[in-house]
Order: structure tokens, then C-alpha cells, then sequence
């Protein structure tokens, strides 16, 4: 039992559940408006979820090193690492429209997190823009 809930734990702290409801949600947009089936953007928005989210999670907490890194953490760092290389190979099989769209999203992610103006706050941060970023 102790195995099975720290694999749920590293289940939900390795955002695969939020990857699984992305993956879902194409999954189903392609079913309803009966678009033809592209696994490159299926795997691209799977991995790139977890590359992604998983930087604006944990990207803090690794640059100002307020904690060791646990086991846990360097898992998901792994983890995180693997599906940036993954959305990297399925990035290359995406039209070039498709990579335009991943390339702005990836931009609007980095702004996101990373504070882009010296001594200021990241957009995160930004009281009353962080919800139309989200939104986006």
C-alpha cells in the first residue's frame, strides 16, 4: 500500500494527470469534429504538457535552491527532461503552421515564469494578468 500511494503521489506532483486530461481532450476534439488523426500533435501536447507545466511548477523552487532536491524532485526533474526531448522529436513532425502555434505558446510559457524585466516580478505574479495568461 505504501508503494502504491507514493506512486500516486509522484503521479500527481509530475503533472501526468494534467499531460492524460490534454491528451483526453484532443482525443475527443478529433472524435467530435471528426478531424483526421495526428499522433504528432497528440504526443507533441502529452509531452510538451509535462515539459511545460512542470517548468512553471518547479522552476522557483530549482533556481533559488531553497530545498535539497529530493528523490522525488530529481524524479520529476527526469521525468520532465525525457518529455522535453520526446515534444522535441514530435515537434519535428508537426506542419510548420502547428510549429509557429507551439513556438508562441512556448514563448508566452517562458514569459510566464521566467521574470523577463532586472528586479522585477515574472508575470506569474502580475496581479490581474495571470489569469488572462492562464486562460490563453
Amino acid at each position: 500500500m505504501v508503494i502504491l500511494n507514493k506512486l500516486f503521489d509522484f503521479y500527481l506532483k509530475s503533472s501526468l494527470h494534467v499531460a492524460l486530461a490534454v491528451f483526453s481532450l484532443i482525443k475527443m476534439t478529433v472524435h467530435m469534429f471528426a478531424i483526421p488523426d495526428n499522433n504528432s500533435v497528440l504526443f507533441f501536447a502529452f509531452f510538451g504538457t509535462i515539459a511545460g507545466y512542470n517548468f512553471v511548477k518547479y522552476d522557483a523552487l530549482a533556481r533559488t535552491k531553497k530545498a535539497e532536491m529530493k528523490t522525488e524532485l530529481k524524479a520529476i526533474a527526469i521525468l520532465s527532461f525525457i518529455a522535453l526531448v520526446m515534444s522535441g522529436y514530435f515537434f519535428l513532425q508537426l506542419e510548420m503552421i502547428t510549429k509557429i502555434t507551439g513556438f508562441a505558446f512556448l514563448i508566452v510559457t517562458l514569459l510566464y515564469t521566467l521574470p523577463f524585466f532586472p528586479n522585477r516580478k515574472n508575470a506569474r505574479n502580475w496581479a490581474g494578468i495571470k489569469i488572462y495568461i492562464v486562460a490563453l
